[in-house]
């Protein structure tokens, strides 16, 4: 999938800018061959047209859907779970959530859109993260006992509450 978002910190990529630039100034072009910036190269005028169209579909449909679940009142976390590639898109060997990924778009989509706030007062004024990770490992019971959840989590086959859980330590 394209990188809709750098998780490194540049700014804002306005999907709809990419999608109609991809029909704008890339599809009309008879190229027989195109070299991406990341991946290997594609061969063939009817290959390179595909996809060029699957890239401009998958990336029209995720800004879409997002905004449509946005306007259904949806936050991040949900949005993340709601909006996936149709089929068609999904199984496309240059759509993977790989370089870039939909759950990370989704994201970036949500804060391009409405900004960084997600509808919880509590995140307006949060506490330092080492504060709040001190007092839930004095919650759960000390390092040991967070230690010990964290494996728990991870070796019962739920490896990123495992990984959730350990980051407080």
């Amino acid at each position: 999938f394209p990188n809709l978002h750098s998780i490194r910190g540049s700014r804002y990529r306005d999907p709809q800018a990419w999608f109609k630039s991809i029909d704008h100034n890339l599809r009309p072009l008879p190229a027989d061959f195109m070299v991406p910036s990341h991946g290997r190269p594609v061969a063939g005028r009817a290959e390179v047209a595909k996809v060029l169209t699957d890239y401009r579909d998958a990336i029209s449909y995720v800004y879409d859907q997002t905004l449509r679940w946005i306007n259904r009142g949806l936050l991040p976390d949900d949005l993340v779970e709601k909006v996936q590639l149709p089929a068609h898109l999904a199984d496309s060997e240059w759509l993977g959530n790989f370089y870039g990924g939909v759950p990370h778009s989704v994201r970036q989509i949500y804060v391009g859109e409405l900004g960084w706030f997600n509808a919880d007062p509590t995140t307006l004024a949060p506490l330092n993260i080492r504060e709040s990770s001190a007092r839930y490992v004095a919650l759960i019971g000390g390092r040991d006992a967070v230690y010990a959840e964290a494996q728990k989590a991870t070796q019962a086959g739920h490896p990123q509450w495992g990984a959730e859980v350990g980051s407080h330590l």
